[in-house]
């Protein structure tokens, strides 16, 4: 074997690799692979180069999730005209044909099979105490975001979700199914989402509700839930019947986007709160200690490096004004500074200099 073919097939095992990483990458990272990721990136100058030409090519995959049969009985033109005029080829090794086939078939199959009615029901029982941030996704594809000192009670059943906040702060997204509603009690007060969005902090026997996407109904409870015994770690377990059964009690308040609201747990059931109409600006102070999932698809290093420092006491700085405009594609958590420093340490041959007060400087090497 020449010089020349061993090189080739050594660039077509670093493109199978590249791909499986993008495919891993949809799913989201675990710790472990995060690292492992990592690691493979510093091993070869090439790795990072083909992991970003299989990432470009990803978006147009993207593309065909945007037709859903439910919608229309066939593609719209538009959308494919979008993908055939540039024509986009990617050379592939035997490997990487396959994985890049699966991809296609995972977003065909998942479109042809996507519920008209939301979510699977299951009745599931989960507690968990939050011993640091927690993000947790919940078997019906809502997602909780946990506060460090949090602590919650999760019940699904055939006629509601229900969840019980015990203490502290967390942040719902809940996945929608208009007759499977969800609810949160707390205290003497329950939250009632549909699918939407909502942050609940308890503190000093107040409730403080806020609203981040859709509507919610503010409620007294109902019917009081069997209280349930929690563990510090994630368990989920299946149980014969929940004890919640959706039962509506007196409306509160009705509150929608951007709408804040406080109320104590154990006042008169007729105290009506006030409601907060909050800027954008308002809302993010509230929830800067939620570490979101960023996706960043080429975004400017600079562009990058401002949003960390808006959410984090470790503060970035650009020693070079060339780093500015370097496209960065990553998906890294807001409280992640030091991954994102791996990375462009590791990947893209970036010094880092730490100051004694703290902060990070980065340069070219």
């Amino acid at each position: 074997m020449n010089e020349k073919d061993s090189d080739s097939e050594d660039l077509d095992r670093i493109s199978d690799v590249a791909a499986s990483w993008v495919a891993k990458e949809q799913k989201g990272f675990s710790a472990e692979e995060q690292d492992a990721f990592f690691q493979w990136l510093a091993e070869d100058r090439r790795h990072g180069e083909r992991y970003a030409h299989y990432k470009k090519g990803w978006k147009a995959f993207d593309l065909l999730s945007e037709w859903r049969p439910e919608h229309s009985s066939d593609p719209n033109p538009d959308l494919l005209d979008s993908v055939s005029p540039r024509r986009w080829w990617i050379p592939l090794s035997a490997g990487a044909v396959a994985v890049a086939a699966a991809l296609a078939l995972f977003i065909l199959v998942s479109t042809y099979n996507s519920p008209a009615k939301g979510p699977a029901r299951g009745v599931e029982e989960l507690h968990i105490v939050a011993q640091d941030y927690v993000h947790q996704v919940l078997s019906d594809g809502s997602e909780i975001d946990m506060r460090e000192g949090a602590a919650v009670s999760i019940e699904f059943g055939d006629a509601a979700r229900f969840v019980r906040l015990l203490e502290g702060e967390v942040h719902f997204t809940v996945s929608k199914d208009p007759d499977w509603p969800f609810i949160v009690g707390v205290g003497d007060r329950e939250v009632r989402a549909i699918g939407t969005a909502f942050n609940l902090k308890i503190d000093s026997g107040q409730l403080e509700v806020l609203v981040t996407e859709g509507k919610i109904s503010l409620e007294n409870v109902a019917v009081e839930p069997e209280s349930l015994p929690f563990v510090s770690a994630p368990e989920k377990g299946v149980v014969e019947d929940a004890p919640r059964k959706g039962a509506k009690g007196s409306v509160l308040a009705y509150m929608s986007y951007g709408q804040k609201s406080t109320v104590s747990l154990k006042s008169d059931r007729d105290e009506k709160p006030i409601l907060q109409n909050l800027e954008a600006v308002e809302i993010a102070s509230i929830l800067d200690w939620k570490h979101e999932l960023w996706k960043f698809d080429g975004v400017p290093l600079a562009e990058i490096v401002a949003r960390f420092n808006q959410r984090n006491e470790t503060k970035l700085h650009l020693a070079d004004g060339s780093l500015a405009h370097l496209p960065i594609v990553a998906s890294i958590r807001s409280n992640e500074v030091e991954s994102l420093v791996r990375l462009l340490d590791l990947s893209l041959n970036i010094e880092v200099e730490r100051k004694s007060n703290g902060s990070i400087w980065l340069r070219e090497k």
